[in-house]
This record gives C-alpha cells, structure tokens and sequence, in this order.
C-alpha cells in the first residue's frame, strides 16, 4: 500500500453510461483501491441518460451510489467555456474529500465538471496533486502495445 488517497473525477458513470471514458475511470479506481491507502470516484449522473435525474431530490447535488462511489448532479456547466458556476457542488465533493484525507486529484475528463473544478480543487488542497488527462504510463493515452500514425 501507498499512501496515495486518490478521488477520480470523471464526466459520467458506467452504471449509467457504458462509454470508454467511464469504464476506464471506473477501472483506475478499482485498481487505486486495491493498491492506494483509499479511493472515491465522483461521476456526473448526465442529465440526457434516462432516470439520470430521478436520482437527486430537488436540492441535492451529490449521491452516494456504493462504497466511496457517488454521483453527481452538474447544473451550471458551460459548454463554451468548459467551467462550472455550481460552487456548492465544489463545495459538497471538497468537504466529502477532505474528511477522507485525499491527497490527489485525478481528473478522467474535465467536461461536466469545469476546468475551473481543478482550480478549486487546488486552492482548497494546496498540498494535494491535481492531475488531468490519460491515465499515468499510457503515451497520450495510446492503447498499450499500439503506436500511433504521424503524418
């Protein structure tokens, strides 16, 4: 074990939208589990998957789905921009996060969530890692054993 304590941050989640993008996030937090001190996955619960929105009462932002797995309600994102104005969804997954001590921040996809969520997230955690993009030790997130074409 490391004394990692990692929260996943990704645009959905496979129980409820079976993309590429979920499963892997899905699949990295049960790794970080089983090799990390502790691991939470935060999903957004995508308000155009049927039910999606049937999870949250009116004044909810974040469920909890299973064990350290919670789901979220992403009112405010901005297309254009690519940011959040929803702060007390920031707010929710910060306190959740630092009442288990999370020392890094992985980000699958920043789409739903903001780009300014990492900027939060850092401001609130100084001392944590906030990371974003392919999953470490994948080049460009290239499949293993495949190279990418150039030109």
């Amino acid at each position: 074990m490391t004394s990692l304590r990692i929260a996943v941050l990704v645009h959905s989640h496979p129980a409820l939208k079976k993309g590429g993008g979920e499963i892997v996030a899905h699949r990295s937090f049960t790794h970080f589990r089983e090799v990390c001190d502790h691991a939470s996955l935060f999903g957004v619960a995508l308000p155009e998957v049927p039910g999606a929105t049937s999870i949250f009462a009116s004044d909810e932002r974040l469920v909890r789905y299973d064990e350290d797995e919670y789901l979220m309600s992403c009112q405010g994102y901005n297309n254009f921009l690519g940011t959040t104005s929803n702060w007390r969804l920031l707010d929710d997954i910060a306190d959740i996060c630092e009442a288990r001590r999370i020392n890094v921040f992985h980000f699958h996809h920043f789409f739903q969530l903001g780009v300014n969520a990492a900027a939060y997230l850092r401001a609130r955690f100084p001392k944590a890692a906030v990371k974003g993009g392919p999953i470490p030790g994948r080049r460009g997130g290239a499949k293993p054993g495949h190279r990418r074409q150039v030109g």
